[in-house]
């Protein structure tokens, strides 16, 4: 029972510091450059259809 109490303790000082969100950050981060490197690809096709 003591180790479920120090994992439990463990994860609320995360919760507390803010690392339990780091999850959903590097996801929003890696869909963020997915977004930019499909533009950098095709930026000239872009900026031919706005023109």
């Amino acid at each position: 029972m003591t180790s479920v109490k120090e994992v439990t303790a463990e994860v609320t000082r995360w919760k507390l510091m803010g690392l339990w969100s780091l999850g959903a950050l590097g996801v929003t981060g890696m869909a963020a450059a997915a977004v930019a490197s499909l533009v950098t690809a095709y930026w000239a096709d872009i900026w031919r259809a706005l023109r």
